[in-house]
């Protein structure tokens, strides 16, 4: 009879285990969903309803001492963050354009002129090497130097018809971006006027068991997000202010605007400071200049030590997760949601986590690590 009745237990806590994973399995699946099809099309009233919640104090604070109706004061305000982000994005992406139309325009030139010399000086002196010690594996290898040089040749032309074609498609697309913009400013006057009732209305369509996970949520983004940006914002100043000094050590001009470009570029894990220093180093070396490269590739070394070192343990301990974690979810986010998966599948984690410390769900994994800390 015991054992019936401690089967039919294990049976009930398996079913109860498998009906929780299926029921955060198929809320994850939703999400999956919506940011693969809903969100590009309410984008512009989820961005409007974000700037309307950051405006929504201050709005509030012209509303009550100096009796400014609450229209007129998001209109205002929608019209300055306009302004600004629209300076800001010009400023940044007419050099961003101009730098990559002149890469593309010059690239082929500094193959021809700096690079295909340097490879050639040193195929040849392999190819004649070879061919001293077996004519019949030097006809080989000079045969498979000739296809090299005609496939890095097709592979310079392709980067610089990339460049333009990304350039040209964001020509393309600059109307639609337009119209979207103009449409989030005007959805921000309309919800920042009436965001409280807005606000309260999404809210009760939350059931109440559930509205605590949504305080949470604000209390926990409120802080967290914050601290995230000023830790990036400081790994980006440690960056360049490693490349300033080891550009001024090597004694390369304009040091300070370089530094900040490659700093920028180090800011996406896509490309980052080896997707210049590498090819320059390299390029340094086949020209002769050794020392030269091989000082910018102890640069190179340095500063992806240090940013592996820091950024982990510093976005970690905002987040209270270990930096393994906090390394393996950035790298998963990034593979499957691109630079928003970045910094959301950690902040994702670490909500998470949060959420089982203030007793809000359990997870059983966390729950059996805690005991066996005990």
């Amino acid at each position: 009879m015991d054992s019936r009745m401690k089967k039919t237990e294990r049976a009930d806590r398996e079913r109860a285990t498998i009906i929780h994973v299926v029921y955060w399995l198929l809320i994850l699946f939703v999400c999956l969903l919506s940011y693969q099809y809903l969100l590009p099309v309410l984008l512009p009233f989820v961005l409007a309803f974000l700037i309307a919640w950051m405006m929504n104090f201050p709005i509030t604070y012209l509303h009550a001492k100096l009796r400014i109706p609450r229209v007129i004061s998001a209109a205002i305000l929608t019209a300055l963050f306009a302004v600004t982000a629209f300076g800001i994005s010009a400023l940044c992406g007419s050099g961003v354009a101009s730098g990559l139309k002149s890469i593309a325009e010059k690239l082929p030139s500094i193959f021809t002129l700096d690079i295909l010399p340097g490879l050639e000086y040193l195929f040849s002196w392999i190819e004649n090497l070879v061919v001293s010690i077996d004519p019949v594996i030097g006809a080989a290898l000079e045969t498979t130097i000739d296809s090299l040089f005609n496939v890095l040749g097709n592979g310079v032309l392709q980067i610089c018809s990339n460049i333009l074609s990304v350039l040209g498609s964001i020509v393309v697309s600059f109307p639609s971006v337009f119209m979207k913009t103009i449409i989030t400013l005007i959805a921000t006057v309309f919800i920042a006027t009436d965001f409280e009732t807005i606000r309260n209305f999404l809210t009760k369509l939350i059931p109440e068991n559930r509205r605590i996970i949504l305080r949470e949520f604000r209390r926990f983004f409120g802080k967290t997000v914050p601290k995230c940006i000023f830790s990036y914002v400081l790994i980006f100043t440690v960056t360049f202010l490693e490349l300033w000094i080891g550009f001024w050590l090597l004694h390369i001009q304009r040091g300070a605007l370089l530094a900040l470009i490659v700093a920028m570029l180090d800011i996406l894990p896509v490309l980052g400071t080896g997707t210049i220093l590498i090819p320059w180093a390299v390029i340094a070396i086949i020209q002769g200049n050794i020392a030269f490269g091989c000082k910018l590739l102890l640069l190179y070394l340095t500063i992806t030590v240090i940013r592996n070192m820091l950024e982990p343990r510093l976005v970690g301990h905002l987040m209270q997760l270990h930096p393994v974690i906090t390394f393996a979810s950035m790298l998963t986010g990034l593979h499957f949601f691109g630079i928003v998966g970045l910094f959301g599948v950690p902040l994702g984690i670490a909500f998470l986590q949060h959420l089982h410390r203030n007793g809000v769900i359990c997870i059983s994994i966390l729950e059996s690590e805690n005991k066996e800390n005990e």
